[in-house]
């Protein structure tokens, strides 16, 4: 599932990779002609990390992690930002998060790989509420769909006590998801964008490739 989404004039892109073993694979997703890239289940070693590098024009941001999570990371172009840094990496390589400047202004980006498990999703969607404030893109692979408007053909829409976590955060942080509760057309909602800041007069697209 791929989700290109455009704010602040910055197009951003997310994709569960799921692996990006050789060069030919990476080049189709580096390919991509968003401004910041958002990749989950990277699974790069030492050697992947090196070509990913040679490939890409502008900072890569990765968290490989310890566990059995496969990684995430966040590309930006050379020039889209003024200045850019990780502020965070967890243990596991399911969450990243960087800030670029702007102009006058800070934007943080958050790569999220949720767990396939309630609780231990709970714990991560618990973790990243600490890092979002007014000015946050929130993308990834959250493992969870978020109401039952976005349930089709034969899926079914479970009770999971980690969806309601989605939604106090989104409250709590002054976000809005971009593609709830209508799911746009062929976007799967545990890949999309789930927050952005609010903000009056602010220039945003979102579309599903």
């Amino acid at each position: 599932m791929n989700f290109f989404f455009l704010y602040i004039m910055i197009s951003f892109f997310s994709q569960n990779a799921r692996g990006l073993p050789t060069e030919i694979k990476m080049r189709g997703i580096l390919g991509n002609k968003a401004n910041v890239l958002f990749l989950q289940e990277t699974k790069w070693d030492c050697g992947s990390m090196i070509k990913v590098k040679s490939l890409w024009r502008g900072p890569v941001f990765y968290n490989n992690g310890q566990g059995l999570a496969g990684g995430v990371a966040i590309l930006v172009r050379e020039g889209v930002f003024d200045e850019i840094n990780c502020l965070y990496k967890d243990d596991e390589g399911r969450l990243l998060v960087v800030e670029g400047l702007k102009g006058d202004r800070r934007y943080r980006l958050i790569n999220i790989y949720a767990p396939n498990k309630v609780m231990e999703r709970k714990r991560v969607f618990g973790e990243v509420g600490r890092w979002c404030n007014n000015e946050t893109i929130m993308m990834g692979d959250f493992n969870v769909i978020l109401t039952s408007d976005d349930v089709s053909g034969a899926s079914r829409f479970f009770p999971d006590s980690s969806r309601s976590l989605i939604f106090k955060l989104l409250k709590e942080k002054n976000m809005e998801p971009c593609v709830d509760p209508i799911p746009m057309m062929n976007s799967h909602p545990r890949y999309a964008v789930l927050g952005v800041c609010r903000e009056k007069g602010g220039d945003r697209a979102a579309e599903s490739l």
